[in-house]
């Protein structure tokens, strides 16, 4: 007889994993954000269904992997600058930056 899994949690319909009673294998039950959420931690039970039943349980923790699933961005539409046309070769006329969404995403 193969025991019986089941995920332990406050709030298992919160996560977005699910686990196959029968051969406990996780799956994810929705799409994963790392912006959303970079981590999950839960536990799972296992139960044999003899007489008495015996139970184990472990801690699960589950580390989501970013992708490049943003865009980058500007803080502004458009940019207006003025310069002298006296300015030598190399001066600087502006310092735009862009922002990405993604995890560690500042692009400069």
């Amino acid at each position: 007889m193969y025991p019986s899994h089941r995920i332990v949690h406050r709030d298992p319909t919160s996560l977005p994993f699910e686990i196959d009673p029968s051969t406990g294998w996780l799956k994810t039950r929705t799409q994963l954000d790392r912006e959303a959420s970079d981590s999950f931690s839960f536990g799972v039970e296992a139960s044999d269904g003899g007489r008495p039943p015996l139970k184990a349980s472990t801690a699960v923790t589950v580390d989501v992997l970013d992708t490049n699933d943003n865009d980058p961005s500007f803080r502004r539409k458009e940019f207006r600058v003025t310069v002298s046309e006296l300015e030598p070769p190399g001066a600087t006329v502006l310092k735009i930056r862009a922002y990405d969404g993604d995890k560690g995403g500042t692009l400069r």
